[in-house]
């Protein structure tokens, strides 16, 4: 082997050896000529420089950093909080807003509460938290990113449900003030609220603010309120809805063979049903149920429908009055039922005029049971239509149409027929005294008793 080959071979065994002794007294000359102590929180690096630093490859430094802060890595790299979210750190190195070698007393973060603009980390400021003092959920020791982002983080001992409503506070409550709820969407717990439900206060319902396993039947929250007193049974929304107690679904046409008609569909149910309808059944007769108001007593039987509808009890309409003895015209068909019916017999009202209109003008003169339909008419008690000549058979003419009714009728007959003759009337005025007989028409005429014409002939008696 020449010397030339041998110190080649030397030099290639040399050369790996000498890098690696440079390798090992790194620390060493690093210590050496290190710029400054660390801070307290690398001081347990201070002898261990490669731990920070690349040799011979600054770039790769960040590296490292990212290596022992693995939260500030995932952040970069998800672009959430602080150092993910803030536009000025990313592409700077973590060196330059982070230099050591200062002292262990210097701070490795440069923060100024006063102007950090919360929007930059995970939690955003709103409502009352924009007022609140950075250490109420920053602790000291320990790092910013550690505060808890959650409610419950902060707020555990004021959950007055004492955890049983889950983690989940936002749900209800906003950052305004914790005592203030927002509207909960009830239809996610399975019973959506409506109508009066969603008047009522949470405490209603939810008593010492129990909330899991509250109860969703009607009956188990208004059972007191059941006037039913459990004779319908626990299915309460078969008639009832939650627009109120007072209204009801139940529609009595389908469902009973009662159907509600006119005044029936206004009233009220215990009206009529003052006991439970499952323990008590209702008679479906007008009779039955309205018996204390039948003026009648009874005594027209208990087909009130021939008269009455349920429209309204009185007055009595539907009547025809045509299919009794005693037709109603005129007059007559605009009174009231009780005009002529006072005692409420109908059976028994007399269907004579006199029954009703006492004879006050005649005072008797046409018997005590005068037929007045002869001369009156129903249109009206002062109109009549009696005609003298037809029947009667007497005409009133001359002096005698003048004359009043009582002037002849003067009276009291049995009937109002008279008779006809002159001298039954004139038998005083006969100044012959009776010499010439009683036709007194053959010289007098009905136009005046006086004047007599004599006829040619002799008169005999």
């Amino acid at each position: 082997m020449t010397v030339a080959r041998y110190s080649f071979l030397l030099w290639l065994a040399l050369v790996p050896a000498t890098i690696a002794v440079a390798f090992l007294a790194i620390p060493l000359i690093g210590g050496l000529i290190t710029p400054g102590p660390l801070s307290t929180a690398h001081a347990s690096l201070e002898s261990n420089c490669v731990a920070c630093h690349v040799p011979f490859a600054k770039p790769q430094q960040d590296g490292l950093c990212k290596g022992c802060h693995e939260e500030v890595a995932h952040d970069l790299n998800a672009g959430e909080g602080y150092h993910g979210r803030n536009p000025v750190v990313r592409g700077q190195t973590c060196a330059s807003c982070h230099t050591d070698h200062e002292g262990r007393d210097f701070e490795l973060v440069s923060f100024d509460a006063e102007t950090f603009d919360h929007v930059l980390a995970d939690f955003r400021l709103t409502g009352a938290h924009e007022t609140v003092a950075c250490a109420n959920c920053h602790q000291p020791q320990k790092t910013f990113a550690s505060a808890p982002l959650e409610c419950v983080g902060c707020h555990s001992e004021d959950d007055a449900h004492k955890g049983n409503l889950g983690p989940q506070c936002e749900g209800c409550h906003n950052t305004v003030t914790w005592n203030e709820t927002s509207e909960f969407d009830h239809s996610l717990t399975g019973f959506a609220l409506v109508g009066k439900h969603l008047e009522a206060e949470c405490e209603a319902c939810h008593v010492n603010r129990r909330f899991h396993g509250t109860p969703s039947t009607c009956v188990s929250c208004h059972k007191q309120d059941d006037v039913h007193r459990g004779g319908n049974g626990e299915q309460c929304e078969e008639c009832h809805v939650a627009r109120g107690w007072e209204f009801t679904s139940f529609d009595h046409s389908l469902e009973t063979r009662f159907p509600l008609r006119g005044a029936h569909a206004q009233i009220a149910c215990n009206e009529c049903h003052k006991q439970p309808a499952a323990l008590v059944a209702l008679p479906m007769t007008c009779n039955e149920c309205h018996k204390s108001d039948d003026v009648h007593r009874g005594r027209l039987g208990a087909e009130c429908s021939s008269c009455h509808s349920n429209a309204a009890w009185t007055p009595a309409t539907s009547f025809d009055h045509a299919s009794t003895a005693f037709p109603l015209t005129g007059r007559h068909a605009a009174i009231s039922c009780s005009e002529c019916h006072r005692d409420k017999v109908f059976s028994s009202r007399a269907t004579s005029c006199i029954g009703c209109h006492s004879d006050t003008s005649h005072q008797g003169r046409f018997g005590k049971a005068p037929d007045c339909a002869t001369c009156h008419v129903t249109s009206s008690w002062q109109r009549w239509t009696y005609d003298h000549t037809k029947q009667a058979g007497f005409a009133l003419d001359g002096k005698h149409a003048a004359l009043t009714c009582y002037q002849c009728h003067g009276k009291p007959v049995a009937s109002a027929k008279m008779a006809s003759t002159c001298v039954d009337c004139h038998r005083a005025d006969d100044t012959h005294g009776g010499e010439f007989g009683e036709n007194c028409q053959r010289c007098h005429s009905t136009e005046s008793w006086k004047g007599a014409a004599v006829p040619k002939t002799r008169l005999r008696p």
